[in-house]
């Protein structure tokens, strides 16, 4: 169905915001930026993204909403190696009971793809996802084909919420993680 359609091209499209997140080195405390609007640099990913680890998993749960109604799906990421200081990550994800067809990409803690370079400060507030409360999580804006798109990073763990506009609406926030 078209609604089945959007959801894979949600659960894809946040598969490519997540990709290709190179572990380095932490550097010295990082100190948010005081002005909304600031372009976050490689120092903020380093400093809120976790360590990643073998066998570290994120699941999210997603909603689409288009003028056909409202769909929903899962999507999980999962360290499966490390190397040199990059994590694979296997992406599975399901709508309704449909499942996709598994992706393999690589993260560091660069910053997701699409995100990197352009996204921008917003604010830092407390945001409550099925996984729960996440106090002084910072809420980040990017240009996603066209629409501004929010995305919520909670330190030590990333991305705990991500929201697209456009044709359809995209919800996909954390539900559980396991590291």
């Amino acid at each position: 169905t078209a609604m089945n359609k959007l959801m894979l091209r949600g659960l894809f499209a946040a598969a490519l915001t997540f990709g290709t997140l190179s572990l380095t080195a932490c550097p010295a405390p990082y100190t948010l930026p005081t002005t909304a609007g600031a372009e976050l640099k490689e120092d903020f990913w380093q400093s809120y993204f976790p360590d990643f680890k073998q066998d570290m998993s994120w699941t999210y749960k997603m909603t689409v909403t288009t003028g056909a109604g409202t769909g929903e799906g899962e999507m999980t990421m999962k360290v499966t190696a490390l190397k040199d200081g990059v994590a694979t990550v296997v992406t599975t994800g399901k709508v309704g009971e449909t499942a996709i067809t598994e992706s393999t990409t690589t993260m560091s803690k660069k910053g997701p793809s699409g995100a990197s370079s352009g996204a921008k400060y917003e604010k830092t507030e407390t945001i409550t996802v099925p996984a729960g409360e996440f106090k002084d999580a910072v809420k980040t804006s990017y240009a996603d084909s066209g629409a501004t798109s929010y995305m919520w990073i909670a330190k030590g763990v990333g991305i705990v919420k991500i929201t697209t506009g456009g044709d359809a609406t995209t919800s996909t926030e954390l539900k559980s993680k396991s590291f």
